[in-house]
């Protein structure tokens, strides 16, 4: 999906504490394949947490001077729509969950799950902003299942043509979930997975990635009693019956 690049850089935006962050950089401290450029959210608690996991230092996003460039690591402390992609390096990934709240069922019925029409529900332009001035090769949307039926389909409709009339198109829509790739925990997510440009074998393979093809924990999942206790159930189960 990234053309043969050796080490990747990764630009996160709606950063949080950095979970999906840590995806990337954890896997990018072992193998060299990525490297964090920048990271950006409004608040400073998860800020914080983030610089003392991942050792990148936070910076006021206004800082940023009007012809000044972010040159090294930083976490963009700061509102996303003030934010001037110009003055950011280029990534080759991009990645972020925009907020949820207002896409996700557990919000309530239709009337209340406002989706695209709440102002949080906009954020996601962010992205796409981001998107079409730095242009990755690769971007990572993460949220609910509940935006693939937000505002009756269009929000994820207008989702798609947003990217697509930036120059991305998908190369996988759909729900997965964290127990299918060993994770103690049933948690589902709406990942989407748009490139740019041509990149034929891109959906062929994030389906066969994403959908964790060949997978044990499909058929087994793992459990917490196992994953605390580093031992199967098989194992397990006299000790914690008796």
């Amino acid at each position: 999906l990234l053309g043969g690049a050796v080490t990747a850089a990764l630009g996160s935006l709606f950063t949080g504490a950095g979970g999906l962050d840590l995806g990337f950089v954890g896997w990018g401290r072992w193998t060299g394949a990525f490297a964090l450029a920048f990271a950006n959210d409004i608040l400073e608690a998860p800020a914080r947490t983030y610089t003392l996991n991942l050792g990148v230092p936070a910076v006021r996003a206004e800082q940023l001077s009007r012809t000044g460039r972010l040159t090294h690591p930083a976490y963009l402390l700061g509102d996303v729509r003030m934010l001037r992609f110009e003055a950011l390096p280029e990534v080759d990934v991009l990645i972020g969950g925009p907020p949820c709240q207002d896409f996700s069922v557990v919000r309530g019925p239709d009337w209340d799950r406002r989706g695209l029409e709440a102002p949080r529900g906009l954020l996601f332009w962010e992205m796409v902003r981001a998107a079409e001035v730095l242009r990755p090769k690769v971007v990572v949307f993460e949220n609910v299942p509940g935006l693939l039926s937000a505002n009756s389909g269009r929000a994820l409709r207008i989702l798609q043509t947003a990217f697509a009339e930036v120059g991305y198109r998908p190369a996988f829509i759909g729900t997965v979930s964290a127990d299918w790739f060993g994770a103690p925990q049933q948690r589902r997510r709406f990942i989407g997975l748009f490139v740019r440009g041509r990149a034929d074998k891109a959906p062929e393979v994030a389906a066969e990635v994403l959908s964790a093809g060949g997978s044990i924990f499909k058929k087994y999942p793992l459990t917490p009693l196992e994953a605390f206790e580093g031992r199967p159930l098989s194992e397990l189960g006299r000790r914690y019956v008796e």
